[in-house]
């Protein structure tokens, strides 16, 4: 057990800590629970214990090292950011309405329990974001990303749409919120891939391209509408569809 050890913190095998992730999967336990059922077996081997949280870093980062890094390359290729990526492979010759939205995760469990005994709440724990490219006229996700916290939506619009256009996946007009419609992705979808983009702008939006001819004229018809006209004109109202939560409750209340 890390023989010579003075003022270091003890090492644990990367076979330790597999086989308490398998014990853990097996008996569909947490962190805590692993370490405190299985910690008197350890004892008995000789092996000191590992508290909860040193076992949740080492789980961590045998994550990062074997499958970031060794299998999908998420980081390398997507950004520090990025954590996880996937395309749909159901895949339709049909041309798609799809839109784009993101969700938070919270890291933490919220219940009773916590402000009973630890007299706290889920203040200051983080969040994972949720990032996904639906299509509105079915329940289907055709792209998803998570993310940590302050990776912004902007950015992840061209990812996913590259991703489900990489994927083989066909549609020409794209939905968003305010929170896309920067002018880098007002060039990469329209100019640079011919998409069709509709999205929302500031209040204080001037009719200006910025680079674009077509968010030039969006914007111009953004100032100079009423917005219930604006929706029905460019049929907005359809973009709640895109929600994450929309999309996947719509698919869970299918019939089989």
């Amino acid at each position: 057990m890390n023989e010579g050890k003075v003022g270091r913190p003890y090492e644990y095998s990367d076979a330790l800590v597999f086989w308490l992730l398998t014990a853990m999967t097996l008996f569909n336990s947490d962190y805590r629970c692993a370490v405190g059922f299985f910690g008197p077996v350890l004892r008995y081997m000789g092996v000191r214990v590992p508290s909860y949280t040193r076992f949740l870093e080492r789980c961590h980062a045998l994550a990062e090292e074997h499958l970031l890094e060794d299998g999908c390359d998420v980081k390398r290729r997507y950004g520090d950011g990025v954590l996880s990526v996937y395309v749909s492979p159901h895949v339709t010759d049909r041309v798609r309405r799809v839109g784009v939205d993101s969700s938070g995760l919270s890291l933490s469990c919220p219940n009773r329990w916590r402000g009973r005994k630890w007299k706290g709440g889920t203040k200051d724990r983080g969040w994972l974001r949720f990032h996904a490219l639906s299509a509105l006229d079915a329940a289907e996700i055709l792209a998803c990303a998570v993310s940590d916290e302050p990776v912004g939506d902007a950015p992840l619009l061209r990812l996913l749409v590259g991703m489900a256009a990489e994927g083989g996946h066909r549609f020409e007009k794209i939905y968003a919120d305010g929170a896309y419609s920067s002018d880098r992705n007002w060039i990469y979808l329209t100019r640079e891939n011919g998409y069709e983009f509709v999205t929302s702008f500031k209040v204080n939006t001037r009719p200006v391209s910025n680079g674009c001819l077509a968010r030039g004229l969006a914007a111009g018809f953004w100032c100079n509408t009423p917005y219930k006209v604006w929706t029905e004109a460019t049929g907005y109202h359809f973009r709640w569809k895109s929600g994450p939560g929309s999309a996947i409750s719509r698919r869970s209340s299918r019939r089989p």
